[in-house]
């Protein structure tokens, strides 16, 4: 068993405004790793792109 967490890719295109990042990273808690390891679940990271369909 495991537990997807999915989150938005915040990187950007050079035309956008978030063009100055050059890397992403996501922070999961020690607890929260602890807890998954105990009971056996593992965790993963979906990256999701931006949806350039969507108004923001």
């Amino acid at each position: 068993m495991w537990f997807d967490f999915g989150f938005d890719c915040r990187l950007g295109d050079p035309a956008e405004s978030c063009a100055g990042i050059a890397m992403q990273g996501e922070y999961l808690p020690p607890e929260l790793l602890d807890l998954a390891g105990k009971l056996k679940i593992g965790i993963g990271l979906s990256i999701y792109p931006k949806n350039e369909f969507v108004d923001e």
